[in-house]
């Protein structure tokens, strides 16, 4: 981009120690998942053009992305399973894989919500987690 004249971008993507400090950063209020299915060795916070919220769970074999952004968030992949649960007032729409989900994705009071996971589990697992950060 010749308009920049050779001044590096800012990163996207900044860590915050804490899910109150990624919290305050993206101006909105983040919750953990309070119930992982696997042992967390390290926890990691992220925002994204600081208006997109990321918690990082990671494990010995698994990990998990939970974020929160304002406003709509697509997801393109294609999973050959697609099950649509009811949450409160919110509509999770989960997919993967021969009854292993990976990704469950939903819309609640103008936010955008998706938890993905590296490896699937079971759908009760996953509505667990997401019974955790519903607002």
């Amino acid at each position: 981009d010749v308009a920049d004249g050779g001044v590096q971008m800012p990163n996207p993507m900044q860590e915050y120690g804490s899910a109150e400090e990624l919290s305050d950063a993206v101006g909105f209020t983040v919750k953990e998942i309070g119930e992982l299915p696997f042992t967390v060795k390290e926890t990691q916070y992220f925002t994204y053009d600081d208006t997109l919220a990321e918690i990082r769970y990671t494990g010995d074999d698994q990990e998990v992305y939970f974020r929160k952004s304002q406003g709509d968030d697509e997801d393109n992949n294609t999973y050959s399973q697609e099950t649509t649960i009811n949450m409160g007032e919110a509509e999770v729409t989960c997919k993967g894989d021969s009854d292993a989900y990976e990704l469950a994705i939903w819309q609640q009071g103008g936010y955008s919500y998706s938890i993905s996971l590296q490896s699937g589990i079971r759908l009760e697992e996953l509505q667990a987690m997401i019974e955790t950060v519903e607002d």
